[in-house]
C-alpha cells in the first residue's frame, strides 16, 4: 500500500525532529509560500502535527478530535480523513510529492522554534 503524502510528510518531519533532539530541539516548523499560498506546519515532541494553510489552522487535540479553526477562533470539528486530505491538498499546492523529494522540501524550509 502506497503511503499518502500526508503520512510521508509527517514521517519526514519526525525524522528531522529526531535528528535534532540531541541538540535539545523540542519543536520544528516548516514554513513555505508558493503561488500566494501560505503553508506552515509545526511538530513538537509527543504532540500531533499542527498545520496552517490559507489562514486556517488544522490540528488534532490531545483527546484525538480533529478541528479546523479560522483566524477569528471559530472552530469546526472534522474527521481524520478530512484532516489528512486537506494536508495532502496543502502539500500538493506547494509542489510537494513523495516522488519529487518532499524530504528535500522539509530540509530546505525547516526552522527550529
Amino acid at each position: 500500500m502506497q503511503e499518502s503524502l500526508a503520512d510521508y510528510f509527517q514521517t519526514q518531519m519526525e525524522r528531522q525532529l529526531a535528528k535534532r533532539s540531541s541538540e535539545g530541539v523540542e519543536a520544528i516548523m516548516m514554513d513555505m509560500r508558493d503561488d500566494g499560498i501560505d503553508f506552515y506546519a509545526v511538530l513538537k515532541q509527543d504532540q500531533p502535527l499542527c498545520y496552517f494553510c490559507r489562514g486556517i489552522r488544522y490540528f488534532k487535540s490531545p483527546e484525538g478530535t480533529f478541528t479546523m479553526q479560522a483566524a477569528d477562533g471559530t472552530g469546526l470539528p472534522i474527521d481524520e480523513n478530512e484532516y489528512r486530505s486537506r494536508l495532502d491538498y496543502a502539500l500538493s499546492c506547494i509542489g510537494a510529492s513523495s516522488e519529487t523529494g518532499i524530504g528535500v522540501l522539509v530540509k530546505k524550509h525547516i526552522k527550529t522554534l
